[in-house]
């Protein structure tokens, strides 16, 4: 079986970052392993600052 411990999660603002923040949160409860990495809109403090908040330090990647 092939286990995946970086798992990629769109957070594009508003609602959106709310519910990429729930999935990260029950992925790791699942799997301490695993390590959520975030693509957020280039610029978007907002989401990241959130994320870091609910997180602590994550991986983000910025997309135009």
């Amino acid at each position: 079986m092939v286990e995946y411990t970086r798992i990629l999660i769109l957070a594009s603002g508003g609602g959106h970052t709310g519910y990429a923040i729930s999935i990260a949160e029950r992925l790791i409860e699942l799997d301490p392993s695993i390590e959520p990495l975030f693509i957020v809109p280039r610029g978007d403090k907002w989401s990241i600052d959130r994320i870091n908040r609910k997180l602590g330090e994550t991986k983000f990647i910025e997309v135009a």
